[in-house]
């Protein structure tokens, strides 16, 4: 019993590192302890679904980048995202991020890391 609890909780933190890698967070300027995350919701050999979440009133440009297994950069754009209605709550939305095929091959474009690159506030 003792060690499949050992390896349950293994499992289990290795997803979470697993998923945090695929997941990002920056502070948003100039609005105290608000920030924007990002994540990848949906990965292709050709593009990665972004889902961002931006729990500051104001507007932002979020500029992103996408890595691969070997650490080499396989994407990056840059994209407009609505602030909350109001303090205490989020927008969220959705964007495409096109990827560049390493070398011209098929294999190695899948996401492993995304990194918030900068954010630029709009309004």
């Amino acid at each position: 019993m003792k060690k499949i609890l050992v390896l349950l909780s293994a499992m289990m933190l290795s997803f979470v590192f697993v998923a945090n890698a695929q997941q990002d967070k920056a502070f948003v300027p100039g609005d105290d302890g608000y920030a924007v995350f990002v994540s990848v919701s949906d990965d292709s050999h050709t593009s990665s679904s972004l889902k961002f979440y931006n729990n500051s009133t104001k507007s932002i440009k979020v500029c992103v980048s996408v890595y691969n297994e070997r650490g080499i950069k396989v994407g990056s754009d840059c994209y407009s995202v609505y602030g909350a209605a109001e303090h205490g709550y989020h927008s969220e939305s959705t964007a495409t991020l096109y990827k560049n095929s390493p070398s011209g091959t098929t294999s190695g474009c899948e996401t492993k890391r995304i990194k918030i690159d900068s954010v630029e506030v709009l309004n």
